[in-house]
């Protein structure tokens, strides 16, 4: 997510511009955050990439925008810390970065057009600068792609769970819809996996993407959640 003024007003005018729309319920915002500092693990043979911390190659954002703001807060260019990766202050800042364009600018403007809004996040939100807990936000959808983290059903349930308490633990009401990976499974793995969103206290279910279902899946999906 660029930090770019012109690249932040231009998204503010097409969430003005989208939620004019008569008949439109709501808006729903996706990538809005920074490239993931650490890939999941399943995804860094594709890329050619080992990782197990953080790196600079694929540490973002050092644009000019975003180092002369922190340089103004704080008295210091991100570029002259001796090891970023470990300066609170400069991952609160590029978590805030996120935060305020979506809470200040994005969301009041939906609101004053009577939208709800809602948003597909991470579950390792730390690795994109995603703070997506502390957002006012109707409605969220962490990305709980079980496979992208060599993990099973129950860590579909444990995540959502963890969503859950952050969320209340910012004083927040947001719903949390567990993103299922439906894509990377078989009939019975999305009856499992709805069945453990269900155990972790999801509001419901969202299906990334509705694409890569087909009859059995929907099938399993209607006995599930006919179950839930």
């Amino acid at each position: 997510m660029s930090q770019s003024p012109r690249a932040q007003d231009f998204i503010e005018r097409r969430v003005e511009e989208i939620t004019s729309i008569d008949g439109l319920d709501g808006i729903h915002f996706d990538y809005i955050r920074f490239p993931d500092v650490v890939i999941a693990e399943a995804l860094q043979p594709k890329y050619g990439i080992v990782q197990h911390e953080e790196q600079a190659p694929y540490d973002y954002c050092y644009c000019d925008v975003c180092r002369s703001k922190f340089e103004r807060d704080h008295g210091a260019d991100p570029y002259d810390l001796e090891d970023p990766t470990t300066s609170t202050a400069w991952r609160l800042f590029r978590y805030e970065s996120i935060t305020n364009l979506v809470n200040d600018r994005l969301i009041p403007i939906a609101r004053e057009n009577g939208k709800a809004v809602s948003a597909a996040t991470f579950p390792n939100w730390e690795a994109v600068r995603q703070r997506w807990h502390h957002w006012d936000l109707d409605y969220v959808h962490p990305m709980l792609y079980h496979n992208f983290y060599h993990a099973g059903a129950n860590w579909v349930r444990d995540e959502t769970r963890a969503g859950i308490e952050r969320l209340r633990g910012q004083g927040r009401s947001t719903r949390l819809y567990s993103g299922l990976n439906v894509g990377a499974v078989a009939p019975g793995g999305l009856e499992r996996l709805i069945e453990k969103a269900h155990e972790g206290d999801a509001s419901g279910i969202t299906l990334f993407a509705a694409g890569s279902m087909n009859d059995a899946l929907w099938t399993a999906f209607a006995e599930a959640t006919s179950k839930a």
